[in-house]
């Protein structure tokens, strides 16, 4: 551990990861390469759409109208979804969660955002006081504009980004997702809370990221300011970076956490919470759950769990986002473990299109799925067989019309190796409703079938 508490190790292991990612780097400075064009080109070129864009009106007369506010407003929200860069690419630090927040702050409300932007931008004292101020202000123009729930998180990322914008060599972008990550691989413990962002958790994340900018430093890697130090954390630490070679989006990282064993845990643990109150700590930070809830794959009284709180037991954290809409969002977590996500009456939801990318769909959903719910729990038993009805698991995952695929992922060696199971018999015609499938997995002596 260095003086200030900082993993060295882990850091060592994060550099590490870094350079595997881009092959090709030689410098955070280096005007080409891997880095420069993934991470670090359109970032600049935001920052200079903002400096032109959204810096005169925040360094104009202090807002007073709501013509005024909604002007400030537009011009960041059109900054925000602006194409720029050599690949007009939209940034994504502000997700369109943020987008939809800012887009319906009017009256009064907008008034106050406004102004609070306003006063951030201008701000000459530290930083961690100033972005404090600002999430109280933030937080309740949203909860007066009646946008107040699950906003902690992106006031920490809209505030912080303003600070990083204004001063790249003195601030950091919080992501708090992120920083969930960062600061269990190089502290072991947590930085933030779920809450409107304070002023020492602020200023301890900024000691960390100056604490690797110096580390990087001494790596002869050159970084110019904590813009690259956010991106080296985002590359390395979040476990979603798409690019990296040892960091796949859906299997390593973080996500590496979340097997069927540790979220069956999890959901023994929020049974003992609810039956004793235990874990507290953890699932005593959390609200009442809104819309997305994952199912079981054992026999339970009550199946279905929060997203939320089942994530936050996982990674040892209450900063937790429920949703989707990012790979680092509890559903998101979860679907792509091969989990089902459902409403709080077990009805599945189904994957959203295009923009979710980042979630496991298709054939790799259906395998997973068939895996957790199907073949684990058969194995669990100590079954010989398991027959799964193209019907069922279709309907359960909340596909549509979509048989044809079912069954060609049920049938494929892909699930055969996923699972060591031999091929399977069919039952039905091919690629039906009724046609089923069924994996022997036990042979006539009682032991498990293999297939390597």
């Amino acid at each position: 551990m260095s003086e200030f508490g900082i993993d060295e190790s882990a850091l060592t292991d994060l550099i590490r990861r870094f350079r595997e990612t881009f092959p090709d780097f030689e410098s955070f400075r280096s005007e080409t390469g891997g880095y420069r064009d993934g991470e670090r080109e359109y970032k600049d070129a935001f920052r200079a759409v903002f400096l032109d864009v959204v810096a005169p009106l925040l360094e104009a007369d202090p807002v007073e109208t709501e013509s005024q506010a909604r002007g400030l407003l537009s011009a960041l929200l059109r900054a925000l979804t602006e194409k720029v860069g050599e690949s007009g690419t939209v940034q994504n630090m502000v997700s369109w969660r943020g987008h939809d927040h800012l887009g319906k702050l009017k009256g009064a409300p907008a008034v106050d955002a406004a102004r609070a932007l306003q006063r951030l931008w201008i701000d000459t004292g530290a930083h961690g006081a100033a972005i404090e101020a600002f999430s109280e202000a933030y937080s309740d123009a949203f909860a007066r504009g009646g946008q107040g729930g699950g906003v902690n998180g992106i006031i920490a990322v809209l505030g912080s980004l303003v600070l990083a914008i204004k001063d790249p060599a003195g601030a950091v972008l919080v992501r708090k997702n992120l920083w969930s990550a960062v600061a269990k691989a190089l502290l072991h413990r947590i930085i933030f809370h779920n809450r409107p962002i304070r002023a020492e958790e602020y200023e301890e994340a900024l000691a960390v990221a100056k604490s690797v900018f110096k580390r990087l430093e001494a790596e002869g890697m050159q970084p110019t300011d904590l813009w690259d130090v956010h991106n080296f954390l985002w590359v390395t630490a979040s476990g979603t970076y798409p690019g990296a070679t040892n960091a796949d989006s859906a299997k390593s990282g973080v996500q590496e956490l979340f097997t069927r064993d540790a979220i069956e845990g999890a959901m023994d643990a929020f049974d003992a919470y609810r039956d004793r109150g235990d874990h507290a700590e953890i699932f005593g930070g959390f609200g009442s759950p809104k819309g997305f809830w994952v199912r079981s794959t054992r026999d339970r009284e009550q199946r279905v769990y929060p997203t939320k709180p089942i994530v936050g037991f996982i990674q040892k954290s209450t900063n937790i986002n429920g949703g989707w809409s990012t790979v680092t969002d509890a559903a998101a977590r979860l679907h792509n473990a091969g989990f089902i996500i459902v409403d709080e009456n077990d009805q599945p939801v189904p994957v959203p299109p295009d923009r979710h990318a980042h979630l496991m769909s298709g054939a790799d959903q259906i395998r997973a799925v068939a895996l957790n719910y199907y073949i684990s729990p058969a194995r669990d038993r100590g079954d010989a067989d398991v027959q799964i009805v193209v019907r069922r698991i279709h309907d359960e995952i909340g596909l549509s019309e979509a048989w044809a695929n079912v069954s060609q992922a049920l049938a494929g060696g892909n699930l055969q190796t996923l699972a060591s199971l031999s091929p399977p018999s069919r039952k039905g015609p091919e690629a039906s409703t009724t046609t089923s499938f069924v994996y022997r997995l036990r042979d006539l002596s009682g032991g498990s079938v293999m297939t390597k």
